[in-house]
């Protein structure tokens, strides 16, 4: 069973939504936008592969673009 974390607040998802590791996010930090593919995560912070870079921070810094099922979020 994999570990799932809930967004409990965000205004570009309304729902409680779980991440999953594998699930491709979008994560805005110091003025500069990354997409990459959720590798760790923990209750209030994930991590995202870029490259070979390992880039983390709050969950509300993230926005899920696609999850590792396939579903696409607008």
């Amino acid at each position: 069973m994999s570990n799932f974390v809930l967004v409990l607040d965000s205004k570009s998802q309304p729902l409680n939504l779980a991440w999953q590791t594998g699930d491709i996010a979008a994560l805005v930090k110091h003025g500069v936008s990354y997409v990459g593919k959720v590798v760790v995560q923990s209750e209030k912070r994930l991590e995202v592969r870029i490259s070979k870079l390992r880039i983390g921070g709050t969950l509300d810094k993230f926005v899920k673009l696609l999850s590792q099922n396939g579903y696409q979020y607008p």
